[in-house]
């Protein structure tokens, strides 16, 4: 049969997908469970009933591997979950197609015998049943005695009908332990631990706790059943590493969580040339304990490994970690390092792609032309992707630039898309696209609709328990904001923990928001203008904008970010009307609003929206200015009927206030004042300096004024909360 839908064709006896002309690559699993989804348009396909359709009746499928092959079939058909085109998610029930449904006979169909036809699809049908109830068997956990230890490893069953579904075993792979001599090892060996907690991801049915997760334990003695029990892990990993030279002996246990004993304990001695096959050795030894086949097809350092000699594969470990740092010394040895590897291994695609990846996280640290080898990571993402176009560093690097410009986000959701397209086993391919989610005001529905599409094990519990708390705050009245105190007091523990320029930065502007001058100063003496970069020169603008005394040449920081002209336009717009009304001149500003690339006005966008119009309306362009503001104020006028709480959540109240005024709207600025913001919204953190640039031409109007009133009560009682001056 051929079945037609939206811009999709699908032709069952050649089994083949098209859109248009070009036809669309689909696993055989995914080609099955669309086919039954379309076959049931429009009515929902309930989990039971897609499972004895695809497998065969009486299969045992956990909903968490059910819910990944829908997640993987959306990455096939180029759709979000939280945006469906093609694919419903009802929760709790099914699924459903979405578009209507037309059918025809294909050639194949009409020109085989119909028995036969029914006949063969019946054998096929009971094979690949045949095949998942074998990929089944071996997913269940053995012990050294074989099959009568089943039982006691387990998880909860949940009764659904005449079937069980078993829950995914899960692990956690523990920080292993530097027993080298030589402390400068530390790096290499989280790298191996990163490596093999990779390497785990891979097994089809096991469930690995994330890194952040892991490492939270490193160098702390605590029993390893609370380990266990914290991390609602079945079983537990952990190890040890010691380098002499060339060699390395790797010590790795698997531990029963339940009960602290060994299910496995091994030895690796090994030539350190050798030490991925020392994590896959490790992989292979769990998944046969474990009974889970071993998938191992996409291997992140597979070129690596076939060029690099042993001092290199050390190199490239080390300065992972030292990247994964995020501090501006140990990113630039890193990068020194990779360099030098570079230039040994030309167009290596993991040294390439970790190279991109460095400097893009350098640059905001510090000053690009700090390094030794200045260049642009976008070119060299974009010529790693040429040799591997599944390089998660190089699709990292290009989604994580792409989404700080509005005119770029349907090339951010795509990196992102593709991220967890080819690595959907990693958190960080998740975790990137639920920050960005949030980063463009996705409504809380849709954003709680990605968390519960990932598979289970891809975000922690903490994380997982967070947001279930952000869901409450969103969707339950009261309204509660998403913006609080508590983001301060993450600022000052960040900047203890590890005080880089970015987190004394963002520290240092949030005091000037909040009027502590003394508090600021103090912070300030940390950070260094001389490195240069996004966040000092974010700093330095801010501190221009509050009218601080500075010795920084204002066009230092003000030429960064119009020649970088990075991110949103709002900093570099706001940072030239404040200059233009200093010094009495908006030549700066007009020139910069020329440049402007085009992007569409929207709640995504809104930050850029509200500098377009506030410039536009300064450099004399009012009707156009009038223009921008009415269409933000639409598009913010429909997100707030179809998602209130979110709308609060987000606190987009206060760009709908200003575009209100640009609108010459003023009933609507008042209505937005009196129910627009949340009860609990700290009204410190909507940017004093900000508001008055942009209220200026209404700072008389009532409404205006009360909005910056409250401001600065807010700011008074934040002070006194945390006894700033």
């Amino acid at each position: 049969m051929i079945y037609e839908f939206a811009d999709l064709c699908l032709d069952t006896g050649r089994r083949q997908l098209s859109r248009g002309d070009e036809p669309l690559k689909l696993t055989k699993l995914s080609f099955s469970v669309l086919e039954a989804l379309v076959e049931a348009a429009p009515n929902l396909l309930t989990h039971d009933k897609l499972i004895v359709m695809v497998w065969g009746p009486g299969r045992v499928i956990s909903p968490e591997n059910l819910s990944q092959r829908i997640t993987m079939l959306r990455q096939s058909l180029g759709e979000l979950s939280q945006s469906p085109v093609y694919i419903e998610t009802v929760y709790g029930q099914g699924f459903r197609l979405i578009p209507g449904v037309t059918s025809s006979r294909s050639k194949s169909d009409t020109s085989s015998d119909p028995a036969q036809s029914s006949a063969t699809e019946a054998a096929d049908k009971q094979n690949r049943g045949i095949r998942v109830a074998f990929a089944l068997l071996l997913l269940g956990l053995v012990g050294w005695a074989g099959y009568m230890f089943y039982p006691s490893y387990t998880k909860t069953t949940i009764a659904t009908g005449e079937s069980s579904r078993i829950a995914p075993i899960t692990i956690a792979v523990l920080p292993f332990v530097n027993t080298s001599n030589d402390a400068e090892q530390e790096y290499f060996v989280d790298g191996l631990t990163e490596e093999i907690l990779n390497s785990l991801v891979k097994i089809e049915g096991l469930l690995v706790t994330g890194r952040t997760s892991s490492f939270a334990f490193k160098n702390r003695n605590i029993d390893l059943r609370q380990i266990a029990k914290e991390l609602d892990v079945d079983f537990l990993m952990e190890g040890s590493a010691r380098k002499s030279g060339d060699k390395i002996r790797v010590t790795a246990q698997l531990i029963d969580a339940a009960s602290g004993a060994h299910v496995i304990s091994s030895v690796f001695d090994r030539n350190l040339v050798d030490v991925f096959a020392v994590q896959n050795e490790i992989s292979r030894q769990v998944a046969a304990e474990l009974k889970i086949l071993l998938v191992h097809k996409d291997d992140q350092y597979n070129t690596a490994l076939a060029r690099l000699d042993s001092i290199g594969i050390e190199q490239l470990f080390t300065a992972r970690a030292q990247i994964a740092e995020y501090s501006r010394a140990p990113v630039k040895q890193a990068l020194n390092t990779l360099n030098e590897l570079n230039s040994r291994y030309p167009e290596t695609p993991e040294i390439m792609g970790l190279i991109a990846r460095g400097h893009m996280i350098y640059g905001s640290t510090g000053s690009l032309r700090q390094l030794e080898v200045p260049l642009n990571y976008v070119q060299l993402s974009h010529a790693t992707l040429a040799l591997e176009p599944t390089n998660l560093d190089a699709l990292y690097t290009l989604a994580v630039t792409a989404d700080d410009f509005p005119a770029h986000r349907i090339q951010a959701i795509q990196y992102y898309q593709n991220m967890i397209r080819f690595h959907p086993g990693r958190g960080e391919s998740y975790s990137r696209m639920l920050n960005y989610l949030y980063y463009v005001y996705t409504p809380c529905d849709e954003i709680k609709s990605f968390v519960d599409s990932a598979p289970m094990g891809v975000f922690s519990a903490d994380l997982l328990a967070e947001e279930n708390e952000n869901y409450d705050a969103c969707t339950n009245q009261p309204w509660k904001s998403r913006f609080s105190d508590d983001y301060y007091l993450s600022l000052v523990r960040a900047v203890e923990e590890n005080p880089n320029q970015r987190f004394l930065s963002l520290l240092y502007v949030h005091q000037l928001r909040m009027g502590a001058w003394a508090a600021a100063k103090g912070s300030e003496l940390h950070i260094d203008y001389a490195a240069g970069g996004w966040w000092v020169s974010y700093a330095a603008g801010y501190k221009y904008l509050f009218s601080q005394p500075s010795d920084q040449p204002v066009e230092s920081f003000i030429e960064y970010f119009v020649r970088a002209n990075y991110g949103s336009y709002d900093r570099a717009a706001f940072f030239l009307l404040h200059q233009g009304a200093v010094e009495e001149d908006l030549d700066a500003t007009v020139r910069f609003l020329r440049g402007l690339p085009e992007f569409p006005v929207e709640v995504a966008t809104q930050k850029s929206a509200m500098a377009l119009m506030v410039m536009q309306y300064r450099a004399g362009q009012v009707e156009a200015s009038m223009q921008t503001a009415q269409s933000l104020s639409y598009a913010m006028n429909h997100y707030l009927l179809d998602s209130p709480g979110s709308y609060r959540y987000f606190n987009l109240a206060k760009n709908h206030l200003i575009a209100a005024f640009y609108a010459n709207d003023f009933e609507l600025a008042q209505q937005i004042l009196s129910t627009g913001f949340a009860d609990s919204h700290p009204y410190w953190q909507d940017d004093i300096a900000v508001i008055q640039i942009a209220l200026a031409p209404w700072t008389q109007h009532p409404v205006a004024a009360e909005y910056m009133d409250r401001i600065e009560m807010d700011r008074q009682r934040a002070r006194d909360k945390f006894g700033l001056q």
